[in-house]
């Protein structure tokens, strides 16, 4: 019954941000609609959604799931009404801050049988309500059923989380997995559809469950709660080291002498590393690596001093809910001022730290390259020069780079606007087509129309299975009049080298037409969550120097009608964009690339990208044993996988897209490589 199992992105999830800026601060109570009145006449379902799922919900947010209750993607979420949906949907539990005002036992039928969970009901209602706590029930068709616990008192993530690991002590039938997750906790309400059909049914009387969702349940329940599982909750964890070095009047280690700025680099702000960003996000650490909460969120602090952030950054991201993990470190304290001093405090003590040992760390490469210079080589090895491909053609690489050959690009990219939406038709047409543009970044970035670029490399680009990628480039070549030729294959270590080529029936439009306004991009990261479809649209959109009408983006996208108004939902649901006089804009204030943080996206390219280092290490073993076996090489052996990679060239902005993140990732580069005439 639980939805919270992972951050797959394929799998149940929970989303960390809201319509406009909801809960740019703590959240407030939402209001709920008074059952009875102007719902009378509604069924009982949709009067205890209407009168619940509003109070309950840590966020006004609803997630529906479309695949009939088998996963709960971040793109079919929206603002949450009292208007129950037509499919199984689910809410957030936690807050954009890292709280909750509502603490949920989820009893499953699946851990011991309806009678197990019939007993464990009675023994938890007898405990809460013995610790003066009133509770809300309800149960699904299958059995199953969820007791809630409103809070006056927001209850931070990790104090929710002890609770709940506590009770699921005591409590055979009990998951915990939706208190479990800070990102990634959802429950279906009272009235939400089951997937089995049917709905959560309210056990609790209608009216006594919205007086108790409204008045909440005072902080003494949990302090009554904690002593009733004292020996639960000693067990989850030792004692805590001591916080007196984090207190948030600034005195302990902090520096007072130390200004609240910043560590600037010379190119910029760059990311959190993989596991800092995760901590941010999740609230979840290591604890034999921190030994309490305030050791893990003072080393985010000071990784964020490191990546060069600034305090107004890293508060943007705090109140804005995209790092909620490391909001959830300071609800311990109550008082929203003391709350702010705490973090100033833990912030000049990072300052402090960073600029006392800075001299210890090898400076980094703040050099900032042209897209059109030279790409450096691989984890500075010497990988293969023009010089060392005998067979390229020297008046070639000598436009490489220049203004004619990126008009030339402008043009192909013209030609492939002109075409697309005649050309690709059916299931695979949107994956194609993202492919294409990928390749076409790729050359841009390089300065030639030859490119070598492996199909893991377009997988990371296009957020595509390297499989499906390999799949779609041989569609691609061999069309009748291609955009792209195969020019060699089979090179041994090396990617497979390809030409970009304008289509013969598009060859004179497409230096007649005037170029396309805005970039070319592949896939941008945020939309490995929200899909190609609703990628295809946004780009449709940033094209457009005015808000354009649904019915004008069909033709601009070549989408179905079912197709974009699904991808207008999305983007309008995570207020990438709004519709005005019936017309769509993009909203210019809603970042991309801290939805792609907060989503997890950069994690999950990260975890591509091992795998693919762990996949390519194995293929050169064999590939070395080939050679040693008397093979001859198609081209020298790549350098190795473990090389120290430079530092991202440049901070990311708003139109970073997938291929960006894997040059920042690898400090890689498209090479453009050429042959002869």
């Amino acid at each position: 019954m639980a939805l919270a199992t992972r951050s797959d992105p394929e799998g149940p999830v929970v989303s960390d941000s809201s319509d406009a800026n909801a809960y740019l601060v703590a959240p407030q109570e939402h209001p709920g609609a008074q059952p009875g009145a102007s719902r009378a006449a509604a069924s009982p379902a949709d009067q205890a959604w209407a009168a619940l799922a509003p109070l309950l919900a840590g966020r006004p947010r609803v997630r529906e799931s479309r695949s009939g209750g088998h996963t709960y993607l971040r793109r079919w979420e929206r603002p949450l009404t009292d208007r129950r949906p037509a499919v199984p949907a689910a809410i957030p539990l936690y807050s954009g801050v890292g709280d909750t005002r509502t603490l949920v036992i989820d009893l499953d039928t699946s851990r011991g049988g309806p009678d197990a969970v019939h007993r464990d009901t009675a023994a938890l209602t007898a405990l809460i309500t013995g610790a003066g706590g009133q509770l809300i029930q309800d149960h699904s068709p299958t059995g199953g059923v969820h007791l809630y616990l409103p809070l006056q008192q927001p209850l931070g993530f990790h104090d929710a989380r002890d609770l709940a690991l506590a009770l699921a002590a005591r409590t055979p039938t009990m998951d915990p997995a939706p208190n479990q997750n800070l990102t990634d906790g959802l429950i279906r309400p009272p009235g939400s559809p089951h997937p089995r059909g049917g709905h959560q049914r309210l056990d609790t009387p209608l009216s006594r469950a919205y007086a108790i969702a409204r008045t909440r349940n005072p902080a003494a329940v949990i302090n009554n709660l904690r002593h009733a599982l004292a020996a639960e909750l000693a067990a989850l964890h030792t004692q805590p080291a001591n916080d007196a070095a984090h207190s948030p009047d600034g005195t302990g280690s902090a520096s007072s002498g130390t200004e609240l700025g910043h560590r600037p680099r010379r190119g910029g702000p760059r990311d959190l590393p993989a596991d800092y960003l995760a901590i941010a996000t999740t609230g979840q650490y290591n604890p034999v690596r921190y030994r309490s909460p305030s050791e893990a969120r003072q080393a985010v602090l000071s990784a964020a001093v490191w990546a060069g952030h600034t305090l107004p950054q890293l508060l943007a991201r705090i109140d804005g809910g995209h790092w909620p993990g490391l909001a959830s470190f300071y609800t311990r304290y109550r008082n929203p001022h003391t709350r702010r001093k705490a973090l100033l405090a833990d912030w000049r003590n990072a300052l402090a730290w960073v600029t006392a040992n800075q001299h210890t760390h090898r400076a980094q490469n703040v050099v900032r390259n042209s897209p059109t210079s030279q790409p450096p080589t691989h984890g500075g090895h010497a990988s293969p020069t023009v010089q060392d491909h005998r067979h390229i053609d020297d008046s070639i690489q000598q436009r490489r780079g220049t203004a004619a050959e990126y008009q030339w690009i402008r043009s192909w990219w013209t030609a492939l606007q002109l075409l697309e939406h005649r050309r690709y038709t059916g299931r695979s047409a949107v994956a194609l087509r993202w492919v294409l543009r990928a390749l076409g970044e790729a050359a841009h970035k390089s300065g030639s129309r030859y490119i070598a670029f492996g199909v893991r490399s377009l997988s990371i680009a296009t957020g595509l299975d390297h499989t499906t990628v390999a799949a779609h480039l041989r569609t691609l070549r061999s069309e009748d009049d291609p955009f792209l030729d195969l020019i060699e294959d089979d090179r041994g270590l090396a990617a497979d080298l390809y030409t970009l080529r304008i289509p013969d029936e598009a060859t004179q439009r497409a230096h007649r037409t005037s170029w396309p306004a805005g970039r070319l991009h592949a896939l941008r990261p945020v939309f490995r969550e929200l899909g190609h479809t609703a990628a295809t649209v946004y780009e449709a959109l940033e094209h457009t120097r005015e808000p354009v009408r649904s019915f004008d983006l069909l033709h601009r996208t070549g989408l179905s009608r079912s197709a974009t108004h699904t991808a207008l939902q999305t983007l309008a649901a995570w207020n990438l964009i709004q519709q005005r006089h019936g017309r769509w804009h993009i909203v210019a204030g809603t970042s991309l690339v801290l939805l792609a943080e907060q989503f997890g996206c950069l994690d999950a390219v990260r975890d591509l990208i091992d795998r693919h280092r762990t996949e390519r290490a194995a293929y050169r073993a064999a590939y070395a044993l080939t050679r040693r076996a008397g093979h001859t090489p198609g081209t020298p052996l790549l350098p190795p996988l473990d090389d120290d990679w430079p530092p991202p060239p440049e901070p990311p902005d708003q139109h970073q897209t997938l291929l960006d993140l894997l040059e920042q990732q690898l400090g890689a580069h498209p090479i453009a490589t050429h042959t002869h005439a």
